[in-house]
């Protein structure tokens, strides 16, 4: 005789059924396993890498759980993994986030 209750693992096949794609899963808020994935761009020692440590920090001081990518692999490795893991958010750092920064300025409205 089996039981027919709803548990984590039939709610856990239900969102897999509800939320993933040909790309992987992308879990709902309730029950992902981490709120963001920060993934860095930058190598080891670079203003990039610098500021994702930075952004971990202050993520993880909000309370927020953060999965930091920051292996050395490449982009699209990366973003190939995040895909399949299914984090809710995705943040990445790279020249591109810093040089719009730059250009904003402190203080400055985002646009």
């Amino acid at each position: 005789m089996g039981s027919y209750g709803f548990g984590p693992a039939r709610t856990a096949a239900a969102a897999v059924e509800q939320y993933a794609d040909a790309e992987g899963i992308s879990w709902p808020r309730t029950i992902a396993p981490f709120d963001i994935e920060l993934v860095t761009l930058g190598k080891p020692g670079s203003e990039e890498r610098m500021f994702s440590d930075a952004l971990y920090r202050d993520l993880q001081e909000v309370g927020l759980d953060v999965l930091y990518d920051e292996r050395d692999a490449s982009p699209g490795e990366k973003f190939a993994d995040a895909e399949l893991l299914g984090c809710p958010l995705r943040l990445t750092v790279g020249r591109r986030t810093l040089g719009r920064r730059r250009d904003r300025g402190p203080g400055a409205p985002r646009t």
